[in-house]
C-alpha cells in the first residue's frame, strides 16, 4: 500500500518531457541543412533538445536553442530528422520523422567571352552553394555535347554556323550527383563576310 501511495503521489509531479512541435526542414546549402522546431508545451522543463539524423543522434543544443544546423552533408543526399526532448532526467519520444534533399546548385554567371564565325566561347563559375565539383556537362539547346574536369570553367564550342543563334547551359556533378541546370546562356556567331562582287554607291560630301 504504501509503495502504491507512493508512485500516486510521485508521478504528477514528475511528467515526463513532451517532444518538440512544428519541425521545419531547409538546405540553404549542398553540404548543410537547418533543423528548427518549437518548444514543446506541458511536461518537464526542457534542458535540452537532442537530433536524430537517420535514426542515430546527429547533434544536441541546450533548451535556449530551438534550431541546429548539420554539416559536412554530400549534395542531393536524403535524410530524415527527429527531434527528442529531454528534461527532468528523462526523455520524450521522437517527433514525427521529416525529410529533405540537400541542394544540388547548379554554376552561375555564364558569359561569351569571344565569338567567331563558327565558335562560342564562354566561361562560369561553380556554385557557391556547393563544394568543388568532379566536373561539369556542357548542354546546347538541351543536348550534351561535351564536358570539362572540376578545374576547368570554360569551353568553346566549335563547328557553328555564321550568324546563328545559340543557347548554352553547363551543370555540374559530385560522384553521381549531378546538378540541375544552370541559366541559359544566348550566343550569336559572327555573322559571314560578304564575297564577291557586290554595288556600292558612294557620295563624297568633303574632301580634307
Amino acid at each position: 500500500v504504501g509503495l502504491v501511495v507512493g508512485l500516486v503521489i510521485w508521478q504528477p509531479w514528475n511528467p515526463p518531457p513532451n517532444p518538440p512541435t512544428a519541425v521545419r526542414l531547409q538546405s540553404p546549402t549542398a553540404t548543410t541543412v537547418v533543423v528548427s522546431w518549437t518548444a514543446p508545451k506541458g511536461g518537464a522543463t526542457p534542458d535540452k533538445y537532442l537530433i536524430l539524423r537517420d535514426g542515430k543522434q546527429a547533434g544536441s543544443v541546450p533548451a535556449s536553442q530551438a534550431s541546429w544546423t548539420d554539416t559536412g552533408l554530400t549534395p542531393g543526399s536524403q535524410h530524415q530528422y527527429e527531434v527528442v526532448t529531454h528534461g527532468g532526467g528523462q526523455q520524450s519520444g521522437p517527433t514525427k520523422e521529416s525529410g529533405v534533399t540537400t541542394l544540388t546548385p547548379p554554376p552561375v554567371s555564364l558569359a561569351v567571352t569571344k565569338s567567331t564565325y563558327t565558335t562560342v566561347s564562354f566561361h562560369w563559375t561553380a556554385s557557391p552553394k556547393a563544394p568543388a565539383p568532379d566536373g561539369y556537362t556542357i548542354y546546347q539547346g538541351g543536348n550534351q555535347i561535351g564536358t570539362t574536369p572540376g578545374s576547368a570553367t570554360s569551353d568553346t564550342v566549335s563547328s557553328l554556323s555564321p550568324g546563328g543563334s545559340y543557347q548554352f547551359t553547363v551543370t555540374e556533378h559530385w560522384g553521381g550527383v549531378t546538378s540541375t541546370q544552370s541559366s541559359a546562356l544566348r550566343a550569336t556567331t559572327l555573322s559571314a563576310p560578304l564575297s564577291g562582287s557586290v554595288p556600292v554607291t558612294l557620295k563624297v560630301t568633303s574632301i580634307p
